[in-house]
């Protein structure tokens, strides 16, 4: 078994910090298949915290299926078969360890497929409401065009808006776990990449269908907008 080197904890949220030091470990390959992981004994030694933290960093890892926790036995780690991909604890690993871009490739994959018929049903059943939301949007997205990160997030809000005017419980359950995966795993390069004026554009194109109502017109804007966004994800 190769030896992982670990650095004890100075911060508070203790079991977030060893679950994410091990969780490297594992992605990485630092700790293979079938290896175990050193006692609970250990774990306290080398991250200088107490016993129920360790134990609670384990059952967060073998929840998100990164190690195999049984009672009575040794603690064994898992083959990526059975890693939960859409757990952000495996999602931020990934990231950490620079391997993350093909997933967030496929969640905006999965995404593209969704949106432009969200937005093509956004319009079909527009109410004033939603003009008055998504225009409310565009403004905050006008005025922060110069801070990457608050745009992000209201573009994904700009999302969010028009899955819930769907009415669709769980397809605006599934965009919320979509957007939150991909807000907590996507590498810092991402947050200040693309063009804030160029995706303000786009969604100014989707609103303006949307509050006129016109399904068709709905669907290309967001089309040409997911379109546009691509190339940010493409592998180097």
């Amino acid at each position: 078994m190769s030896q992982a080197q670990f650095t004890a904890v100075p911060v508070e949220r203790y079991h977030e910090v060893v679950v994410r030091q091990i969780a490297r470990h594992i992605v990485s390959g630092t700790f293979s298949p079938g290896d175990e992981l050193p006692s609970e004994k250990s774990l306290m030694s080398e991250f200088g915290v107490s016993r129920a933290v360790v134990r609670e960093a384990l059952r967060s890892l073998h929840q998100s299926g990164l190690i195999n926790l049984r009672q009575g036995r040794r603690t064994q780690v898992n083959s990526e078969t059975r890693w939960n991909l859409l757990d952000p604890i495996v999602l931020i690993a990934f990231r950490d360890e620079d391997r993350v871009i093909p997933l967030l490739r496929d969640l905006a994959w999965i995404r593209a497929v969704l949106e432009p018929q969200i937005a093509e049903e956004a319009a079909r059943g527009v109410t004033p409401e939603l003009r008055s939301d998504l225009e409310e949007s565009l403004e905050r997205m006008r005025e922060l065009l110069h801070d990457n990160e608050a745009f992000y997030l209201e573009d994904q809000n700009f999302h969010l808006l028009l899955a819930r005017s769907t009415g669709n419980l769980v397809l605006e359950r599934l965009m919320r776990v979509l957007t939150h995966l991909f807000n907590v795993s996507r590498p810092p390069v991402l947050a200040s990449s693309g063009s804030p004026r160029g995706s303000l554009e786009g969604h100014e194109d989707i609103a303006r269908e949307v509050s006129a109502g016109d399904p068709e017109g709905a669907r290309q804007a967001m089309q040409r907008h997911m379109d546009w966004r691509a190339p940010q994800l493409q592998e180097e």
